[in-house]
């Protein structure tokens, strides 16, 4: 597939037989997010009735070829286990609420029953207009699909009109596990659900375990996964799995258990996930917060109000002090139901997220106004390398849409040698521009406060920060002209610092974001910096590690400095030349701020990652306090963030994209049956109104290990692995990092493993039985392996900046953007003798999979390419957007495809191309681009993200599964 030049791993990521194939028997598909005996929450939060379960037997045969079947089978979906249905009969999260009725099975795809009602038809009415403002918020629903989007089911063929018939019933399964099973076997909650893989592969030619029961995760699974919710009362609508993400439903209730399995207990959250929730008014109530008087909880869904008070006292849920409801908050207790009669017009005891509006005690001064400042790098490099360009892209993309905003302010300076200034107050007819060499020689220190003292600005602040509304004009001229001002220079300077202590000046004490892009290392000013390493004698030995450690904490300074001062640097780096990353990162890292780099493979995504930085949903001048349950201790944070105490964190400016980590662990003596963390965060909106937004999660607490194994959630648990890996590698060698993380999977496998074989459960030769909960893990983390956050390089050493940036976009992205990263999907979108009307396909991630006579859709993370090879006739070439190859098959020859077909294919594979742009969409990540076979630009980090294929240092996912599996067995 690739030519020798492009053998070595290019992964520009940030932190950051065309024989017609025979048809063959599908394979049944079995996904734990659609298990129909787990217990989960239906819209509102209440209980979902659930289809039965019915049995699917182990399927024998898998995909064999480069591609799945033209029935539509898909290699990365795997059949159920057995025995498997006994362990579906218990509720696997420990729940003391209880499990849902059973219902008839239903295939997917097809509408589920509508769950019981647990209302009166008044409050149902209630419930349904408050859900309607809610409008009840599904992943990534703010952003509309494109026009005439087909139903798309992932990773099977596309059907624009025409629905795939559903599959032959499957016989039912063996007797000997499922039929014979005793009673108790149903209805012990700490039996471990399992599923087994069978270790081997479907033809003897092929080089991947490509059976069907291999787990591989798909776009789907984290579509359904994203739809989950935690168990709660019929009443609550509980958080979403987009905003808080715990690493296990069921938390232990003993440390020594935890120990047990050396898995982390924590949440990942998301803040701002969802940019709009419920609003909670208080001005009715007395104009007070309602929070407990000894812990200063927020009211919340599991409050709990007292009957014997009629109402007029509360439980705190975290500290259990008993609190007097304030005489306008007061409302009597139904008897008949037990709950406050105002409850169905109370948001904030109806869902686990709402926005309370600020009430006086949050309003001591005036809110911040809401401020963006480009700081944006015009040197040589800036402009050949094209990132000057495209940042004004972006930011004219954006102002565009940002015109009529009264709230927002904007500013724009540049620099290279020297420092620029633009004048762009409203009542001049045309910008003027300032350079002012003399900001160069000018010294910010940080005061003993961590204020950065202000230099020298050439005129008023007012002149530099204005209003968007009304200045727009003259923003628009400078975004225009800057690219052109700039196209012949030579200048080769970077005063970076003295760049930054100017734009700190400018904002003052208002704070705001600023979007600095840079292409070279400082050179001039205050801050500059020179180069310390020869890479390629570093790669790849104990000592690269250190490659990553700070030249000095002059930036880190600054960044505390811009913390305390509500300033947050999104840093945009756009060349393959050394910037010292690593000293800079912290500007970004301790600000709550994100790293983007950008090289020549992908800085066609740089102008959509600007543009989305200055519109998506921003909180300004943030403060996030974490309370829990007494007995959860806090020991670790992982994210961008300055931790000014245990339990609160400074978010100078947060957005929806913004991800964080937080590690618990159980306190002796745990004895509740749940466990309480409720996420404060007071923060300013675009508009410049005060709003505290509060995120509260209830989890059950189990003394077992088959709950809390059960409850595992795979994408939590490796997001948080992998943020634990990269903290381990700042101050160790990457493979023993790794190793480590390895380490903590083998021994969770190899406890539950006890479990599972006391169950009367024994792995068969080449077969491996692994927690339902945890089947994805491995994937996740053998593909973070091969990530330049802390992979090994391959033939080209990666450079210091290019890991950096990974690490960044670790520790900040959520996981769900960053699983492409990871395991890269590839679609086969045409090849010669195939059926158009069954493409696009899934298709392993491994070059056997790949011929030169087809096309391939691969979504790498950073990139997203269409792969064309040298044979792929030229009217398709010319039909997906590519210059055919020299080496293409003559013109004249026929295509069995009519025009309609091919116009058909062309519409779903961009419709595809959308679904995955939307899933990266948290992540940097270029625009589509064709790719012509031979192409050194996109090739190797195509060939580094094969995630079936061994590449030198990198290993593959089946070696990493077996691997591991040798391990538990051994260790066993």
């Amino acid at each position: 597939m690739f030519p020798a030049a492009a053998m070595y791993a290019d992964m520009y990521c940030t932190q950051t037989n065309s024989a017609p194939a025979k048809p063959r028997e599908e394979a049944p598909v079995h996904n734990l997010f659609e298990d129909p005996q787990h217990f989960y929450s239906g819209p509102g939060g209440q209980q979902a009735q659930q289809p039965q379960q019915q049995p699917v037997p182990m399927q024998q045969q898998g995909p064999t070829g480069a591609y799945p079947p033209q029935s539509g089978g898909n290699p990365y979906e795997q059949p159920q286990a057995y025995p498997a249905a006994p362990y579906n009969q218990t509720n696997p999260y420990g729940s003391a609420y209880p499990a849902p009725p059973q219902q008839q099975h239903q295939q997917r795809g097809y509408p589920t029953t509508a769950p019981v009602s647990a209302y009166s038809p008044q409050q149902q009415q209630q419930q349904q207009q408050l859900q309607q403002q809610q409008a009840g918020y599904h992943a990534y629903a703010h952003q509309q699909p494109p026009a005439q989007q087909p139903g798309y089911h992932y990773g099977q063929p596309v059907q624009q009109q025409q629905q795939q018939p559903l599959p032959q019933q499957p016989p039912p399964p063996p007797t000997s596990y499922y039929n014979n099973a005793p009673n108790a076997f149903h209805q012990n909650p700490d039996y471990i659900r399992v599923t087994q893989v069978q270790l081997r592969k479907n033809s003897k030619s092929s080089n991947i375990y490509d059976h069907a029961s291999v787990p591989r995760i798909m776009p789907q699974d984290i579509e359904d996964d994203l739809q989950q919710r935690m168990p709660a009362p019929a009443h609550i609508t509980p958080v979403s799995y987009l905003s808080l993400r715990p690493t296990m439903n069921t938390f232990p209730q003993t440390q020594q258990l935890a120990d047990q399995l050396d898995l982390p207990i924590g949440i990942n959250f998301r803040p701002f996930a969802e940019p709009q929730v419920n609003e909670v008014d208080l001005s009715d109530k007395g104009n007070a917060m309602i929070r407990c008087k000894a812990c200063g909880a927020y009211i919340n869904p599991f409050t709990t109000f007292t009957e014997s008070s009629d109402g007029s006292r509360w439980h705190c849920i975290l500290c259990k002090h008993v609190n007097v409801t304030s005489r306008p908050y007061f409302s009597r207790i139904d008897p008949q139901t037990g709950q406050r009669e105002d409850l169905m017009s109370r948001p904030e005891l109806l869902h686990a997220s709402v926005d309370f509006y600020a009430t006086p005690e949050f309003m001591k001064r005036p809110p911040r106004r809401p401020t963006f400042l480009l700081m944006l790098d015009c040197s040589y490099s800036a402009v050949a390398s094209g990132l000057l360009q495209t940042m004004c892209n972006g930011a004219l993309a954006a102002l565009e849409s940002m015109q009529n905003d009264d709230a927002v302010y904007m500013g724009i300076m540049g620099y290279d040698g020297t420092v620029y200034f633009f004048n762009v107050r409203s009542t001049l007819s045309a910008p003027r521009m300032m350079a002012s060499p003399d900001t160069v020689k000018d010294i910010a220190n940080v005061n003993d406060d961590f204020r950065l003292e202000k230099v020298e600005l050439p005129c008023p602040a007012a002149d530099l920060v204005v209003p968007v509304k009304d200045s727009y004009h003259l923003l628009r001229m400078v975004l225009e002209s800057l690219p052109k001002m700039f196209a012949h220079t030579k200048e080769t300077g970077c005063a970076f610092g003295p760049a930054l202590a100017a734009a700190v000046t400018m904002l003052d004490i208002n704070g705001g974001k600023i979007l600095a892009s840079i292409t070279n290392i400082p050179t001039d000013g205050d801050g500059k910096l020179s180069h310390r390493f020869d890479i390629s004698k570093m790669s790849n030995q104990p000592k690269e590690y250190t490659m990553c450690a700070a030249a000095n904490d002059w930036y880190k300074q600054r960044a505390l400095a811009c913390s305390n001062s509500a300033t947050s640097v999104d840093l945009f780096v756009g060349s393959n030349n050394d910037v010292d990353l690593t000293t800079i990162a912290p500007l970004s890292r301790f600000t709550s701020g994100s790293i983007y780099r950008a090289t020549g493979a992908s800085m066609s995504g740089m102008a959509d990652q600007v543009q989305r930085a200055l519109l998506r949903f921003t909180a300004f001048d943030c403060t996030l306090r974490v309370r829990t349950s007494k007995g959860l201790i806090v020991p670790n944070f992982y994210g961008h963030c300055h931790v000014r105490v245990p339990d609160l964190l400074v978010l100078p400016i947060a957005d929806e994209d913004s991800s964080y980590s937080i590690e618990f662990k159980m306190g002796p003596n745990y004895t509740a049956k749940f466990a309480y963390v409720q996420f404060a965060v007071v923060y300013t909106t675009r508009s410049r109104e005060r709003r505290i937004r509060v995120h509260t999660i209830q989890i059950p607490v189990a003394s077992t290990i088959g709950p809390v194994v059960n409850s595992i959630n795979s994408l939590g648990m490796s997001c948080f692995l992998t943020k634990m890996c990269v903290d381990l590698s700042v101050n160790g060698p990457f493979q023993q990092a790794q190793q480590k993380i390895t380490d903590k999977l083998i021994t969770a496998w190899k406890a539950a493993l006890r479990v599972i074989e006391s169950q009367g459960m024994r792995p068969a030769p080449e077969t491996l039985l692994i927690p339902e909960s945890m089947r994805f893990i491995p994937q996740l983390l053998c593909g973070f392996f091969r990530y330049p956050a802390t992979g090994l390089a391959t033939v080209r050493p990666l450079p210091p900046d290019e890991r950096v940036a990974a690490m960044s976009s670790v520790m900040s992205a959520p996981i769900e953007s960053m699983v492409a990263s990871y395991v890269t999907w590839t679609y086969l979108v045409y090849s010669a003798g195939e059926d158009l009307n069954q493409l696009p396909a899934c298709v392993f991630s491994s070059e056997t999979c790949v011929n030169r006579d087809s096309v391939y859709l691969i979504n790498a993370g950073a990139v997203i390419v269409l792969w064309f090879g040298k044979k792929v006739h030229p009217v398709i070439c010319r039909l997906l957007g590519a210059e055919p190859s020299d080496s293409a098959p003559e013109g004249q020859e026929h295509l069995s495809a009519s025009p309609e077909q091919l116009e058909a294919l062309r519409q779903r594979v961009e419709d595809l191309v959308w679904v995955h742009r939307r899933l990266n969409r948290c992540t940097f990540t270029a625009k589509s681009e064709p790719c012509v076979q031979g192409n050194v630009t996109y090739e190797p980090s195509m060939k580094r993200a094969m995630l079936e294929d061994n590449s030198r240092d990198l290993v593959s996912y089946g070696s990493y599964l077996r691997k591991v599996w040798d391990k538990v067995m051994i260790l066993k």
